[in-house]
């Protein structure tokens, strides 16, 4: 757990929809993908190396998915390809160092007046004790980059 802190803070000052899926993600309910993507965006667009995001993400939910994996790898390997940044729009995450949106090709996103930075505490997730319990288990664990 510390080497993914050491790159982004501590992990209660993620946004709590970031947080939300990584403690709570069900493959099978209907927006399962378009959730992974998101996750998976923000730790691509804030520099956490493939194998640790990979590897924090299946501590943090409790499950080894094969789809997760190859989902993280998939994206991660289009989003670094130079051909692909044009049209990464699609794809955005909240970058940590600016504290602002971005989207995955680098440019700043527009958030129109009525957005701003997004909530950052675990309360908002709904399930705060069970996160630290969580959290307690994985920081035992040995992740490596």
């Amino acid at each position: 757990m510390d080497a993914v802190e050491s790159q982004l803070d501590s992990i209660e000052t993620w946004p709590t929809t970031i947080l939300t899926i990584i403690f709570a993600y069900d493959p099978h309910m209907l927006n399962a993908l378009p959730q992974l993507e998101t996750v998976i965006a923000f730790f691509y667009g804030n520099g956490i190396p493939l194998q640790l995001a990979c590897q924090f993400f299946n501590a943090c939910n409790g499950h080894t998915f094969m789809h997760v994996k190859e989902q993280f790898r998939s994206l991660y390997e289009y989003w670094s390809r130079p051909e692909s940044r044009p049209y990464s729009n699609k794809y955005y995450y909240y970058n940590m160092q600016e504290g602002k949106y971005m989207y995955i090709n680098g440019s700043y996103m527009y958030v129109s007046s009525r957005s701003f930075a997004p909530k950052t505490c675990f309360s908002g997730t709904g399930f705060p004790t069970i996160i630290r319990t969580i959290l307690r288990s994985v920081s035992q664990l040995e992740l490596k980059e």
